[in-house]
């Protein structure tokens, strides 16, 4: 038999070893985004993680991946403010918390907010929430997980469909096999523990992510970067069906029995993995157990000192107290076997809306075995409750949710300088800028009206393709600083810096020097060529900001107020158009911004 000391013994040095996968829960610089999807921000002098040790921004994390549009879309919205909002009898989100065992504060309910891409589900507060309250908490046993694909023992997850070979579900990504389990739950109907989650989700269709785009819809956002990457998207998403029906087709010459999974059922799968998954750079381990363990072990302890406690209660005691921590030590055994991050759906955190005006995040704990969303700030009744996904840009709120944040504080334009810089049209707007700042010595022309700067320009960007760092050119990151001053990011202001060194003692300094200023004219001119680079970006765009603003003002002026609640639902390409006039204008805005 176990004695009391051994099992507590056992416990305190497990708490002890284990205590460390509770605080670990992380995000890379770009959370819940694979690399495929992220924006590229270089990083060229040195690099540091950023990681919240106990927080989990929300996204839906190619990551959590971004959507809204009509009254049955659920998908992450915006809020910066909400003019029009209203609770709305919710039996699905009770029916959803009696199922799986959710925590629902008193005063959270079901609500319908008007937001410029249409009326929208969300999470509304009906009554005063304190700052700290817990608004929802999710066990960890009630959410769909999926390994990363760099974790230790990714291929153990469990293959939903045992037709698929384990050589197929071994070799796809996460997003697949995640995609993969939803359907199969969604198979089983109301045998499923998720059935009540699922029927909250949006159907096929009712979403405005670009994915499911005509070309001349992706056209209309102007923006090369975010165009490539959505038929990136698109391409690798047919690949992977592909792929899978391969598989299909593989069993069922095989003569296994197979289930027919639809091109559509796919695309909606993977839209609401991308779209409403949470990841962690860690394993998390699950405590719940171990108050158990102590508590059986204490009171057997406590019993036998005081009362002559019988053989068989002793006995009793003990075998609970074993019981609950072999379970405890073979759920700690799996996780730490795995070693690397996960990603989840957590249903009911996942009808949470973004905004980045809050500091709400998702956090685990790990004592209760539970996902919570803590309130960061107070909220007010008719208050709408929001996540904040982390720094995403426009192009990532579009991409992965089918929504933009006007004045979003971390939008991003990404611009090809190799392209610009040979672009005689912003050659003459350096050498203009340059005249009027007063610097013109380094941007000025020969006596026979050759161009002296674009030949150091591109002496100066053949040794950074040299030196290998052509994606970064390719990919220079202009970004929204605090007080709305656009300017390069720091890998990006970087290679600027390189690139317009004048002089002997300049031009002979290695790069990772200009990761700081190096002198004061090295800056101005590298100002000079952010403003030039901008306003030759703005000029190529088929549309100026003004027309585009016309543009807005006439469609909402000849619809229905959009900031009222209404259950008309709006034309899916007449909610495409807008939403791509609007994304434009806040890229354009960002350009403005750059120029000045």
């Amino acid at each position: 038999m176990i004695t009391t000391r051994t099992l507590i013994s056992f416990a305190l040095l497990a708490s002890l070893a284990l205590v460390r996968g509770t605080l670990s829960i992380g995000h890379d610089h770009h959370p819940f985004l694979n690399a495929d999807l992220a924006l590229p921000r270089p990083q060229l002098t040195s690099s540091s993680r950023n990681e919240a040790r106990t927080k989990m921004p929300m996204a839906a994390s190619d990551t959590k991946m971004e959507p809204a549009a009509t009254l049955a879309t659920h998908h992450p919205a915006h809020s910066e403010a909400t003019p029009a909002a209203r609770r709305i009898s919710s039996p699905d989100l009770d029916q959803l918390s009696a199922d799986l065992g959710l925590f629902r504060h008193p005063a959270v309910a079901l609500g319908e907010f008007a937001m410029a891409e249409g009326a929208v589900r969300g999470l509304i507060a009906t009554d005063t929430v304190k700052a700290g309250e817990i608004m929802l908490g999710v066990p960890k046993y009630q959410t769909l997980e999926a390994l990363s694909s760099t974790s230790k023992g990714a291929r153990a997850d469990a293959n939903p469909f045992p037709f698929l070979s384990d050589g197929y579900c071994g070799e796809a990504p996460w997003d697949v096999r995640m995609a993969l389990t939803l359907l199969y739950e969604k198979r089983q109907g109301e045998a499923s523990d998720f059935s009540s989650w699922i029927s909250l989700l949006p159907k096929s269709g009712q979403t405005t992510v670009p994915f499911f785009w005509q070309e001349s819809e992706i056209a209309a956002l102007q923006c090369p970067y975010i165009q490539q990457r959505l038929r990136a998207q698109q391409q690798k998403w047919r690949d992977g069906y592909r792929k899978l029906r391969a598989a299909m087709l593989e069993a069922r010459a095989a003569g296994r029995e197979t289930v027919d999974i639809s091109e559509d059922d796919f695309f909606w799968a993977l839209d609401v993995v991308r779209s409403r998954s949470i990841a962690t750079s860690e394993a998390l381990y699950d405590f719940r157990f171990l108050p158990s363990v102590v508590g059986f072990s204490v009171a057997e302890k406590l019993l036998s000192s005081v009362l002559d406690t019988p053989e068989w209660l002793s006995v009793g005691l003990n075998t609970l107290a074993a019981i609950f921590f072999s379970i405890f030590a073979w759920n700690a055994w799996r996780v730490f076997q795995r070693q690397g991050g996960s990603r989840f759906l957590i249903p009911g955190i996942d009808l949470l809306n973004h905004s980045s005006h809050t500091e709400t995040t998702v956090e685990f704990n790990g004592l209760m075995g539970q996902f919570e969303v803590p309130a960061a700030e107070g909220k007010s009744p008719n208050e709408q409750i929001c996540l904040n996904y982390g720094a995403r840009s426009n192009d990532q709120l579009l991409q992965q949710y089918g929504f933009i944040e006007e004045g979003n504080p971390h939008d991003t334009y990404v611009i090809d300088i190799i392209k610009t810089l040979r672009d005689p049209q912003c050659i003459s707007q350096l050498r203009a800028m340059a005249a009027n700042n007063g610097d013109d010595e380094f941007f000025a022309t020969k006596d026979d009206g050759s161009e002296r700067l674009a030949e150091r320009l591109l002496k100066r960007l053949q040794q950074l393709q040299q030196q290998g760092y052509v994606d970064m050119l390719r990919t220079l990151v202009i970004e929204r600083r605090v007080g709305g001053r656009a300017c390069f990011d720091s890998g990006s202001q970087q290679l600027i810096r390189f690139l317009v060194a004048h002089g002997d003692q300049e031009t002979n300094l290695p790069l990772q020097r200009f990761g700081e200023e190096v002198s004061e004219s090295n800056e101005r001119r590298a100002s000079v060529v952010l403003r030039a680079a901008a306003a030759t970006e703005l000029s190529k765009l088929p549309t100026t900001l003004e027309q585009d603003l016309t543009e807005l003002d006439a469609g909402a002026s000849g619809s229905q107020n959009i900031r009222a609640i209404s259950t008309r639902s709006e034309p899916r390409a007449s909610q495409r158009e807008r939403l791509a006039v609007r994304y434009r204008v806040e890229k354009k805005r960002l350009l403005r911004e750059a120029t000045s």
